[in-house]
């Protein structure tokens, strides 16, 4: 259900920017993103890094997340970006 939402989301904001944006849960599947072939990926791999990682805002794996965002107390989901322009912006703030 919530990936629905998610991807009823990401795809309005499609349109308007020229990156890959999604959202990925605590298991590390894309359950949104504008790239539809990456929806039901597995990225296992990058979940202990983003769960490790001390700052908010990480890059990992050629893009950037925005990890914790709680829906609920039960789901946990990070937000991506394709690339890391995302985190050297909020390096520099």
């Amino acid at each position: 259900m919530s990936g629905r939402v998610f991807q009823n989301i990401v795809l309005q904001f499609k349109d308007a920017v020229d990156t890959e944006i999604g959202v990925i849960d605590a298991e590390g599947t894309v359950i949104a993103c504008t790239e539809l072939s990456e929806i039901g990926s597995h990225w296992n791999e990058l979940v202990s890094s983003i769960n490790d990682a001390e700052e908010s805002v990480i890059p990992v794996g050629g893009k950037t997340f925005k990890a914790d965002c709680e829906v609920s107390e039960r789901q946990r989901h990070a937000l991506l970006a394709g690339g890391t322009l995302l985190y050297a912006r909020q390096q520099n703030k």
